[in-house]
């Protein structure tokens, strides 16, 4: 769970990002690719990322904080 809102922490100052972003970030905080994965399903379940197209997204607080531009 810690490592979850960490992750989701780092995501929401990038403009978008992809899944291999979201690995690298990850591998950085001990979690291994699978999880990663797991994780960008879960966010998105949850509306806490959006989907731009495959396997490209973006944080529903940058795009909250940057909707109107």
């Amino acid at each position: 769970m810690k490592s979850r809102k960490n992750l989701l922490e780092q995501l929401k100052n990038l403009p978008y990002f992809s899944k291999d972003t979201v690995c690298q970030l990850g591998s950085q905080l001990g979690l291994k690719d699978t999880t990663a994965s797991v994780y960008i399903s879960r966010f998105l379940k949850y509306k806490e990322i959006f989907k731009l197209r495959r396997e490209l997204y973006i944080s529903a607080d940058f795009y909250d904080k940057n909707k109107a531009d």
